[in-house]
C-alpha cells in the first residue's frame, strides 16, 4: 500500500500501530530506574541530606523546648480552659448588673469559684480524715494479729465471701502447669463448698 491510500483509510493497521506506539528506539537508548538515579547530581543528594537533617534538628529542637516550658504550658492551658469556662458566668454577671465592669466581673467569678471549692474541702476533709485514720487503724491491725497478718487477711476475706483468691494464690502455687481457668473454677468451688 502506498502512504497515500493509508491516509485515505482511516483506521487501518499501520497508522493505529504509528499513532498508538512511540517511536521505536534503539535498546541502548532507553533509560531503566537505575539510570535515572545516575541523572541526579551529587549536590542535589547532598541538599536534600541536609534539608532533611536541618528538618529533624528542628522538630527536635521544638520538642525539647517544649519539654523545658512544659509547666508554663500546662499553667497555661489550665487558664485557657478556666477562662472558656468561666465567659458565661463573667457574661451573665455583667448583662444582669448592667453598670459592672467586665474586669470586675471577672474577680467576682473567680472569688465565687474559691468559695465553692473552699466549701467542697469543707465538706470533704473530716470525711477524708476520717477514711485515713480507719485505714491506719486497719494496717495497724492487720500487723499486730495474733496469728499473723496473713491469716489475719485470709480470715478477713473468708469472712466477706473472697476466701477463694487466697485458695487460688495457693492453688496456683502447687498445681503447676495446669490452666488457670481451671485453677480458678477448682478454687472457686472449694470457697463455696461445692
Amino acid at each position: 500500500m502506498s502512504q497515500k491510500e493509508t491516509q485515505a483509510k482511516p483506521g487501518t493497521d499501520a497508522q493505529t500501530k504509528t499513532q498508538g506506539a512511540p517511536p521505536a528506539e534503539s535498546k541502548g537508548s532507553v533509560p531503566s530506574e537505575a539510570v535515572v538515579w545516575m541523572r541526579i547530581s551529587p549536590s542535589q543528594v547532598m541538599s536534600t541530606v541536609v534539608i532533611a537533617l536541618l528538618s529533624a534538628a528542628v522538630v527536635c529542637g521544638a520538642f525539647f523546648v517544649l519539654w523545658q516550658v512544659r509547666t508554663f504550658v500546662s499553667w497555661f492551658v489550665i487558664a485557657l480552659f478556666l477562662a472558656a469556662v468561666l465567659n458565661p458566668v463573667v457574661n451573665w454577671l455583667q448583662r444582669r448588673h448592667r453598670r459592672l465592669k467586665r474586669p470586675l466581673a471577672i474577680v467576682l467569678t473567680y472569688l465565687g469559684l474559691v468559695v465553692a471549692l473552699l466549701f467542697v474541702v469543707g465538706l470533704l476533709f473530716p470525711i477524708l480524715v476520717d477514711q485515713i485514720n480507719s485505714l491506719i487503724n486497719f494496717v495497724a491491725a492487720v500487723a499486730n494479729a495474733p496469728e499473723g497478718p496473713t491469716e489475719y487477711l485470709k480470715g478477713l476475706a473468708q469472712q466477706y465471701g473472697f476466701g477463694w483468691v487466697f485458695i487460688r494464690a495457693k492453688g496456683t502455687a502447687h498445681l503447676g502447669g495446669r490452666p488457670s481457668h481451671l485453677i480458678f473454677r477448682e478454687c472457686h468451688f472449694q470457697a463455696l463448698g461445692e
